[in-house]
């Protein structure tokens, strides 16, 4: 067993990475414990030293250029070389052309026995209850289909029509299914139940997913909402909890269990603390990534005297009665549109992301910049002051 093939990653929930190559592909497996990513690539080298490098190594097209190659050198003469391709000819025989003898060694265990052992190893391994939550669902459906069929008899056909008529109606709902089902059929083929290659051609079958538009405010909606928070006596206090969301992006969520011991108005710095971000991570904004315009609305509502209280934020009934008088509301649009807002401003999607704190600026891209918007119109934005009664406010209402 080669130690190289394991990597450490720190600040991972599943830091030891093992790196390999099998047919013809780089895969990364992530796992908690290192003792866990040394009985997987154990067990590698073990499955390689049986099978040689009939499908570690060489990819279905790398096999067939040898193949090939072994015609041409016969055909010509090429001794010299013939019986190196030969070799590899040999090294290279997929699970397709494998030897009965492999195929009658097949353990005929059906899918939802199988299901059985998935899910316990899931567990085991400390996977999320989401996650947890997506195979029985998605994977179990899968595994009653079949019952007590011998998973090495179901046909790599019938695992695609399979996704495509019960993976759901949207193009998404059916790659998720395809993604979950591959998983466990993976983890199947690793103990044996089932020989068929796993080279699906995803293209082929799976349908298209559309990129529809992300819920994005332009600056006027943005504009006729604040007006509606300051000029409804009953939601003047609320300001604070979407001034957040607005001009800083911190997620629903994580603004509803803001306290203001957190907010630093004098030091221009917003605390978040581990237990109420998403990720779990701490988290500190301030400048220069942070736009200063938040701390004009939060100000006026700084409590003087009880600094653990919380910030305020509505109830499903004042939710309602806000979404009445403004009218168009975007589920996340408020997060979306501080997104847009700061890239157009800072032309630095790096900065952006430091704030919505992504570890790349891949998830910024592709989940939260619907449109840009010009420079004048993203200074617009930042430039929003509060109207003068809620400036001179000392305490909140």
């Amino acid at each position: 067993m080669n130690k190289n093939n394991i990597q450490y990653h720190e600040g991972r929930k599943s830091p030891y990475c093992v790196c390999i190559v099998s047919q013809g592909k780089r895969i990364r497996k992530f796992f908690k414990r290192e003792s866990e990513a040394k009985s997987y690539l154990r067990e590698f080298m073990r499955r390689k030293e049986e099978n040689g490098l009939s499908s570690m190594f060489f990819s279905p097209i790398e096999k067939a250029d040898y193949e090939q190659s072994l015609e041409v050198a016969n055909q010509y003469g090429y001794t010299r070389v013939f019986a190196y391709i030969q070799m590899l000819k040999e090294c290279t025989s997929t699970n397709e052309t494998s030897p009965p003898r492999f195929r009658r060694n097949m353990k005929g265990v059906g899918a939802i026995t199988a299901y059985g052992e998935y899910i316990d190893a899931k567990e085991k391994q400390g996977r999320s209850e989401a996650t947890i939550k997506d195979i029985r669902t998605r994977v179990k459906r899968f595994a009653k289909s079949y019952g007590e069929r011998p998973l090495a008899s179901i046909t790599q056909r019938e695992i695609e029509d399979y996704c495509v008529s019960h993976g759901g109606q949207s193009a998404r709902s059916i790659r998720n299914t395809f993604v979950c089902i591959l998983s466990f059929l993976r983890y199947c083929k690793r103990a044996g139940y089932i020989d068929i290659p796993l080279e699906f051609n995803r293209n082929a079958f799976l349908p298209r997913e559309l990129k529809k538009s992300k819920p994005v405010f332009s600056l006027k909606e943005i504009r006729d909402f604040l007006d509606v928070l300051q000029e409804r006596k009953g939601y003047v206090r609320f300001i604070p909890f979407y001034a957040l969301q607005i001009f800083c992006g911190i997620r629903r969520a994580e603004a509803e269990r803001m306290r203001w011991e957190w907010i630093d108005i004098e030091r221009k710095e917003i605390h978040l603390p581990a237990e109420i971000t998403k990720t779990g991570d701490e988290h500190v904004m301030r400048a220069p990534f942070l736009p200063e315009t938040v701390f004009a609305w939060l100000a006026p509502f700084a409590p003087s005297v009880n600094k653990s209280s919380p910030v305020l934020h509505p109830s499903k009934g004042a939710q309602d009665g806000i979404s009445k008088y403004f009218g168009r509301w975007q589920r996340n649009g408020l997060r979306h549109t501080f997104a847009t807002m700061h890239v157009s401003l800072n032309g630095d999607p790096a900065k952006t992301a430091v704030l919505l704190r992504h570890r790349n600026q891949q998830r910024l891209w592709q989940n939260y910049l619907a449109r840009l918007v010009p420079e004048s119109e993203a200074k617009e934005y930042f430039a929003l002051k509060p109207q003068s009664t809620i400036a001179k406010l000392k305490t909140a209402p």
